[in-house]
């Protein structure tokens, strides 16, 4: 295959080709494919533009210029809102130039920037209590990437000032989620593919039962004494009674309601008050987005090395209000070590010394 790069944008091309052959209705009988349809459709999108097997390959690298634009776009909206409220956007610039925010899409040429700007949208929405656009831009994160989930408790927090005697209007937006719902997997509603669809938006999980696959994180900590061996372990295997998959899910509970609980207190104050963040409170809103995405990265087992991308954003973007910038540079280091420890598009000559070590 002359495409260069990772091998999952192998399966970009494999993908788009299988798609546009069989039929956007068949996707999910193509072996191997486990994203959620959001992400699909852009495929075969990219694959009826180029239409045969030679400019599919050739141009492949195209989708970097898509998925940038889902990198851009959030920046570009913080920068405007802080111009619009009298502040400096200055710093946004040191986001959008930075090689660890870019790296994700540009060297590994990964979509996880869709998802994370779509969160992004839906939470300034819900800041701005418009509802129903808020619900909407997170249905379609969590049909872009399952682990959009989890910033739902957060999402929740910030729905309470716009539910308040609006009953009407939540009815109003779940009518609009179920509506864009059945829009979305209507193509394989007609080919008959329905489950294939469901069972992906669960089945990312347990897709592999590596305790890291290759993320960073708590289990590297642990077992420290081999780089591989928290990807070979199990999380089936059993510590107290417990398997590790459980305890890493415990402790992402654990350490989440810590995290959460300051925002609870004021999003409840508000909500009593009728009151609307103002940016000091928008400043605690990223961190506590940067910090659930970490905690995510963390502690649960199965985890990916770019699954802490969310965080670059948020933390930048609590950089960018609050001027506080160690903990960015702190985590712009570890990620981009992080990936290309991985993905090692940079050809160095020794990837073992100590900046790359996990």
């Amino acid at each position: 295959m002359p495409v260069r790069g990772t091998l999952d944008i192998g399966y970009w091309v494999g993908w788009a080709l299988n798609m546009n052959t069989r039929g956007f209705k068949n996707a999910y009988t193509i072996p191997e494919l486990n994203y959620n349809p959001l992400f699909l459709y852009v495929l075969y999108g990219y694959g009826y533009v180029m239409h045969t097997l030679q400019n599919i390959e050739e141009n492949i690298n195209y989708l970097k210029i898509f998925v940038l634009l889902f990198d851009f776009a959030p920046v570009m909206l913080l920068m405007w809102w802080l111009n619009k409220n009298g502040r400096s956007f200055f710093n946004g610039f040191f986001i959008l130039f930075n090689i660890a925010y870019l790296y994700n899409t540009i060297y590994w040429g990964q979509v996880d920037a869709i998802h994370t700007a779509l969160i992004f949208f839906a939470i300034y929405l819900a800041i701005e209590q418009k509802l129903s656009l808020s619900l909407l831009l997170f249905l379609l994160a969590i049909n872009t990437k399952t682990q959009s989930v989890f910033f739902l408790p957060i999402l929740g927090l910030l729905w309470l000032p716009s539910l308040k005697g609006n009953g009407r209007q939540l009815l109003k937006s779940l009518g609009l989620l179920v509506i864009a719902q059945l829009l979305i997997i209507l193509p394989f509603l007609i080919g008959g593919t329905t489950s294939h669809v469901l069972n992906n938006y669960v089945g990312v999980v347990d897709f592999n039962h590596g305790l890291s696959m290759h993320a960073d994180n708590f289990w590297y900590l642990m077992m420290w004494d081999s780089a591989d061996l928290p990807f070979l372990t199990s999380d089936q295997n059993q510590w107290l009674g417990f398997t590790l998959k459980t305890w890493g899910l415990i402790l992402f509970f654990a350490f989440a309601t810590v995290v959460l609980l300051p925002l609870l207190i004021k999003a409840i104050v508000n909500f009593l008050q009728r009151t609307r963040f103002s940016l000091a409170g928008c400043e605690h809103i990223l961190l506590t987005g940067a910090l659930v995405t970490l905690v995510f990265f963390y502690f649960p087992t199965q985890m990916h090395e770019r699954y802490s991308h969310p965080a670059m954003l948020f933390m930048g973007g609590y950089f960018m209000l609050s001027r506080r910038w160690f903990m960015f540079l702190l985590l712009s280091f570890a990620y981009v070590m992080n990936l290309e420890a991985v993905d090692r598009s940079w050809k160095m000559a020794n990837y073992n010394i100590l900046i790359f070590d996990a």
